[in-house]
């Protein structure tokens, strides 16, 4: 969490500080212009509190692995050279998150996400892009057993990762030849609802009244009927 002092030059620019008026580096690489941002820094950190706390804040969240520059660089260069991005070298990191937070035994991965720099939409999006590309079976033979179906425990991205599973199946069953994927995902939902069927209690109780709010069930008929029924006539 440490505030830097640093010249606004080559890499040092992509991870720069800024918070209103303030930026963390100087641009004219002389003993003036250093001194005149020298002086900012210590006027903030001795008269302004607030702002260095912010500071300090962003310094600390910032992701600054060499992983996430190399890959950045590697995108890049296939962009320049007119090739499509690799989903798959983020979604290594994706998965790699979600394996530490089953060995953790967390009840879902949204912590071990963010830890890692992704959000629970991001990490879903660039997951069902590896699905559907069809390109690396091992990986997506992993995603659909495991770690899709477990991030499928965070709520808030559960029923939006139903619905576009459904919805991509309905559009792949208009083709005149059933592709890989389709199989593929008709797996990958079986095993969400497998998943939703052996969350903890608490986390039934929850899922319950989504679906009585979203499919006008009575809340007592609920209690006699299995969840994972509720949830494939909410759809």
């Amino acid at each position: 969490g440490t505030v830097r002092h640093l010249t606004r030059r080559d890499g040092l620019m992509d991870c720069e500080l800024r918070q209103g008026d303030f930026r963390e580096s100087f641009l004219n690489f002389n003993p003036v212009a250093w001194f005149a941002s020298f002086s900012e820094h210590a006027h903030v950190y001795r008269d302004d509190p607030e702002l260095e706390r912010e500071l300090m804040y962003q310094a600390i969240t910032q992701d600054n692995r060499w992983l996430n520059r190399a890959r950045n660089y590697i995108e890049l260069y296939r962009k320049l050279v007119g090739s499509r991005p690799i989903p798959e070298l983020r979604a290594l990191e994706m998965t790699a998150a979600i394996h530490r937070s089953m060995i953790l035994e967390h009840d879902d991965p949204a912590d071990e996400l963010i830890k890692a720099g992704f959000t629970s939409r991001e990490t879903m999006d660039k997951l069902l892009a590896v699905v559907r590309s069809q390109k690396n079976e091992e990986l997506i033979a992993l995603l659909i057993e495991k770690d899709i179906p477990f991030l499928s425990r965070i709520p808030e991205i559960r029923d939006e990762l139903i619905s576009r599973i459904k919805q991509r199946l309905g559009d792949l069953q208009k083709d005149s030849f059933i592709h890989g994927e389709f199989y593929d995902l008709k797996h990958l939902l079986d095993n969400i609802y497998k998943v939703i069927e052996k969350l903890p209690a608490e986390y039934k109780a929850q899922e319950q009244k989504e679906i009585i709010s979203k499919a006008g069930f009575k809340p007592a008929v609920i209690s006699v009927r299995p969840v994972q029924e509720l949830v494939l006539e909410s759809i």
